[in-house]
């Protein structure tokens, strides 16, 4: 073989080498997967509908359906392997993530969507600080969908269109839902409701409820002897005595209440554990004006 040949022979298979990496590398690209973090299930179920149908793209469920709201919640170790390997971690934002500073400061690479993030909500306050359970009210939720996918469509503009008209969609769904619910509501015997915690003001806000009194400001927290002599005295001159617990939650402290008073207890759910399907959201709410209804009508 003469030198010149060999040269030839030796670029010849350079070229091939080159060209067989540069495939390799547009496959990986073509079937790079992308990783999103919900911080808990309501984000989780807005993302899985503004996400459908996207290929490569996987969505998680950080607390797993465990944790309900996050009060007090601290990551695991769990949790910090799972955020180690997200490209994405979408929040609710408004105070309910209390461990976010300690995820991006472990994660400085992890992207945020923060879903509340300029969005117009009539934040409500009291003693314990904002109220961030706003997905509890539908047109609140369908701004942390849109929001959802705004930061989606930034993050991963191959899939932009994908994921705004996902949300437009799931919009219409929710926009039908508010319809349906206001009209299961609109004729209830009293708008009066005692609720077990402080999940359910921007739900009795949209639909023009009253909440007398909460039981537990966090729960897991039982009312104080002064607090429930405070809630009996407030439930015995209702006309129509209930008491709404949650089904994430143990309703003794409603039952020692309902003892006291004579009051019903009936359960409610404020969306923060359940199937990991599309329409879960969707199916709980529903649900939720359907007791209501039974009990207030």
């Amino acid at each position: 073989m003469t030198n010149k040949f060999a040269r030839f022979l030796f670029c010849a298979m350079l070229v091939v080498a080159t060209l067989i990496l540069a495939s390799c590398g547009n496959e990986e690209k073509k079937t790079q997967r992308i990783k999103i973090v919900a911080s808990f299930y309501p984000m989780y179920i807005s993302a899985l509908n503004v996400t459908d149908g996207v290929e490569n793209v996987e969505v998680v469920n950080l607390t797993n359906g465990r944790a309900g709201c996050l009060h007090d919640y601290g990551l695991t170790t769990e949790n910090m392997r799972v955020l180690s390997d997200a490209d994405i971690l979408v929040v609710n934002g408004g105070g309910m993530e209390e461990f976010l500073e300690q995820a991006k400061k472990e994660c400085p690479k992890l992207k945020i969507i923060d879903a509340t993030e300029g969005a117009e909500i009539d934040w409500i306050k009291d003693e314990h600080g904002v109220n961030s359970h706003v997905w509890m009210n539908i047109r609140y939720n369908i701004d942390e969908v849109n929001n959802i996918a705004n930061g989606l469509a930034k993050l991963d503009a191959e899939h932009a269109s994908v994921y705004r008209t996902n949300a437009r969609l799931y919009e219409e769904k929710l926009l039908n839902l508010e319809t349906e619910i206001s009209a299961m509501v609109e004729d209830l015997g009293t708008r009066d409701i005692i609720t077990f915690h402080d999940a359910f003001p921007y739900f009795v806000r949209e639909f023009n409820l009253n909440i007398v009194a909460s039981l537990e400001a966090t729960p897991g927290h039982n009312p104080s002897p002064q607090e429930v002599a405070e809630i009996i005295e407030k439930i015995r001159p209702l006309q129509r005595k209930v008491i709404f617990t949650e089904t994430q939650y143990s309703p003794e402290a409603a039952e020692m209440i309902a003892y006291e008073t004579g009051a019903q207890i009936f359960a409610l759910d404020p969306v923060v554990t359940g199937e990991s399907d599309k329409g879960a959201y969707i199916e709980a709410m529903r649900k939720n004006a359907r007791i209501l209804r039974e009990a207030l009508r």
